[in-house]
């Protein structure tokens, strides 16, 4: 599998995907929410974006595969993961949870 898209979707405006990661014998979901171009966290670390999600953010960047634009995002494989629990529904819960975050804060 490697790294695939599993979900897409748009909650309030806001874009969102969600990935499945397979590294034999690990298998994880992530979720990346797109930040607004005219967004005040453009230019800050992941560390910086007061978010709160599972496990935190851990990750800020352009990626081709998610869309063009800046994404931040989270995984799911942290070493108190209950992989059952962190499914697909899990994660774009999650997701939607950032945006809402993020509307209060921009």
């Amino acid at each position: 599998m490697g790294f695939e898209i599993a979900k897409k979707g748009i909650y309030k405006d806001y874009k969102y995907v969600i990935t499945e990661v397979e590294l034999a014998p690990y298998y994880h979901v992530n979720g990346y929410v797109k930040l607004k171009d005219d967004s005040k966290f453009l230019e800050d670390d992941y560390d910086d974006i007061p978010i709160e999600c599972h496990g935190g953010l851990t990750f800020k960047n352009e990626r081709e595969i998610l869309g063009k634009g800046m994404w931040i995002g989270f995984d799911t494989s942290h070493y108190f993961d209950n992989y059952e629990t962190k499914n697909i529904d899990f994660v774009e819960n999650e997701c939607k949870n950032i945006i809402e975050q993020l509307i209060e804060l921009e």
